[in-house]
């Protein structure tokens, strides 16, 4: 399509920015004016400052809520910190419950019995390693020396294994302190776990938060005390056990001085060491 001048009616060429007839910019190459940004009006320029001065206002007051519970709870932390001090200088040691103190008894035997059939099973895996040597095949009264060995083994760890059995019994399914380990790491957990969705604003009641709070502090703390009681009075046990294997090892030296001056022959002095030294092993068990 033919292009031509608006001023002198003179055809141009489509790229032409002056007509050649009389000079002039043609108006399609003229830059265009930019329009220029609409000016806010004064009432909308303070409308807009009071906007930002309302969201700078409630930026800073939650800034300022944030601290103060920040603050709030490094005190109680504190205050709780202190109670707990407090508490642990003025545990009050008890004597172990029997029902406590034979929980312990038959944990010790249980433990003392797997160490035995321990013991047990190794010297076992020994002697099978005797069957195939050559000493076994060539050697009977080797070969039949072993067997007996192996035979007396296997009738100790059934009799270990009969014991065990009586012992689990009249053993709990969990020794206390590990009820109470899990017991306190529960009540922690819902403690934590309270002030978090309190936090996350999923719990927005504060009286209900605050009264569940103070339960669940109430309940560890509880668990707490139990389980240093309890510590308490199985070291004020250990302490009674050591005191009584002294007793034991004091009469085992005067039996031996009695022997040694010939106040006693030596089969009583034996037999009664022999006594002695299996209650002092079971001390020894115990502690």
């Amino acid at each position: 399509m033919a292009k031509y001048c608006v001023y002198c009616g003179n055809k141009v060429k489509e790229n032409d920015k002056f007509c050649i007839g009389c000079g002039k910019p043609l108006l399609a190459n003229l830059p265009k004016k930019e329009k220029e940004p609409q000016k806010a009006s004064a009432p909308e320029k303070v409308k807009e400052k009071e906007e930002i001065e309302k969201e700078e206002e409630s930026e800073e007051k939650e800034k300022e809520k944030q601290i103060k519970d920040k603050e709030k709870d490094r005190e109680e932390e504190m205050e709780e910190e202190k109670t707990k001090e407090e508490e642990e200088d003025g545990v009050e040691i008890k004597p172990l419950p029997p029902d406590v103190k034979e929980q312990i008894e038959y944990h010790l035997q249980l433990n003392g019995l797997k160490q035995q059939k321990k013991t047990l099973l190794d010297k076992l895996d020994e002697l099978e390693k005797q069957l195939k040597s050559y000493k076994f095949q060539t050697d009977f009264e080797y070969g039949e020396k072993i067997n007996i060995q192996i035979k007396a083994v296997k009738t100790l760890m059934k009799e270990l294994k009969e014991k065990e059995d009586i012992i689990m019994k009249n053993i709990t399914d969990k020794f206390i302190i590990e009820k109470l380990n899990d017991d306190i790491e529960a009540k922690r957990f819902q403690l934590k776990n309270l002030v978090r969705e309190y936090k996350l604003k999923k719990l927005k009641d504060k009286d209900v938060v605050k009264k569940l709070k103070k339960k669940y502090k109430d309940q560890l703390k509880e668990a707490e005390n139990k389980k240093k009681e309890l510590i308490a009075g199985i070291e004020m046990w250990i302490e009674e056990i050591f005191e009584e294997k002294t007793e034991l090892e004091t009469k085992k030296k005067f039996n031996k001085a009695r022997y040694k001056s010939k106040e006693i022959p030596e089969e009583e002095y034996e037999e009664k060491d022999m006594s002695i030294k299996k209650e002092i092993e079971k001390l020894d068990n115990k502690m």
